[in-house]
């Protein structure tokens, strides 16, 4: 779906289930207390998941949180109805499934940020073909 609005009014079952989903793990996982984190959102859609449900589970000392996603038009969406979030929550548009990943907009960020300590996908992953 490349209609991030009408996406976002109608996602109430993904937003519940990453609600349950954050709840029941988020505590679980460890952070670093040294060392600045990245994360990334695999699959990010419209990024009302990501800013709204995902970013406030994510302890103050992660420096930047990046929502990703296949979509130009969500990309676009995600980062002007979430602006206000920026530097600390950033969007970029790349095919995940990209041969040359590193080449790429979201290559191009791990590099500068010296890789992506966790990263996230919820609902995403079944859409690519090729999970090499």
């Amino acid at each position: 779906m490349h209609q991030p609005a009408l996406y976002s009014r109608s996602n109430a079952l993904q937003r519940e289930s990453v609600s349950r989903v954050l709840r029941e793990w988020a505590g679980r996982l460890r952070w670093s207390r040294e060392e600045q984190e990245a994360v990334l959102d695999v699959g990010c859609g419209p990024g009302d998941v990501t800013a709204q449900l995902l970013l406030p589970r994510l302890p103050s000392s992660v420096r930047v949180l990046v929502g990703h996603d296949v979509s130009e038009e969500m990309v676009r969406h995600a980062a002007a109805a979430h602006a206000a979030l920026a530097p600390r929550l950033r969007f970029l548009c790349t095919d995940i499934a990209a041969r040359d990943l590193p080449a790429t907009p979201l290559g191009a960020c791990a590099q500068q940020l010296q890789g992506f300590h966790k990263v996230f996908s919820f609902f995403t992953l079944n859409w690519v073909l090729d999970q090499r």
